[in-house]
């Protein structure tokens, strides 16, 4: 336990030093966003992933399949939050079903909003993210390889799996060499990054097609 009279260590980071390098700054927004996280974690893997053929490392597959994981999981629950605050009935207590029901649940958030954009105060005739739709597949399969978002985080997991069954093979097509599981990794970012993004313009649509407005009116 810190002693309470001593500055703990992660205080001292909130203290840069003088001649240090330079500090980063932190929660500089005025409020919580799902969408700048979902960004940062969408930016780190695109990060990673891009410089794949100059510096491989295997070691880092499942970290960038983890961060694409969760960026779209945090663009899903952006774009539910804004299309919520768009509908004459919204769902009421959004971040306690987050945490108690949807939790990392790709398949309940996909199909929540595809629910709220089917909505007449959105979009009733222009279905996007539909389950039979590439992106829509994408995400189902996703989700049945990691239905809790814990399975890129932690070994003997996916990979061991994929070379048993095709059902747990990633989009982009996974080769087995005896144990081993071969991937092609510019093309798996490639689709986990587009599929982000496309939710992320779902998301500006919505704020600005129809949040904007109402707010707009209620002035």
């Amino acid at each position: 336990m810190v002693n309470e009279r001593e500055s703990s260590v992660i205080d001292q980071w909130l203290d840069p030093a003088p001649g240090h390098a330079l500090a980063g700054v932190v929660n500089w927004t005025p409020m919580a966003s799902y969408g700048i996280d979902a960004h940062a974690f969408e930016e780190a893997a695109t990060r990673l992933a891009g410089g794949w053929q100059d510096s491989t490392d295997d070691a880092l597959i499942k970290v960038i399949l983890y961060l694409y994981r969760h960026a779209i999981e945090l663009q899903l629950k952006d774009a539910i939050h804004i299309a919520n605050m768009c509908v004459d009935s919204p769902y009421q207590e959004l971040d306690k079903w987050y945490v108690r029901t949807a939790k990392h649940n790709l398949r309940e958030l996909r199909e929540r909003l595809v629910e709220l954009l089917s909505r007449n105060e959105l979009f009733p005739d222009d279905p996007v993210l539909e389950e039979d739709s590439p992106e829509g597949r994408l995400l189902t399969e996703l989700h049945e390889i990691d239905p809790k978002g814990d399975e890129f985080r932690f070994p003997l997991g996916w990979d061991n799996r994929a070379s048993e069954t095709r059902r747990a093979r990633m989009p982009g097509g996974v080769d087995v060499v005896g144990r081993c599981v071969l991937l092609d990794v510019e093309r798996m970012s490639a689709d986990l990054r587009s599929v982000s993004r496309l939710i992320g313009s779902i998301r500006d649509r919505v704020y600005e097609e129809r949040l904007e407005p109402r707010r707009q009116q209620s002035e």
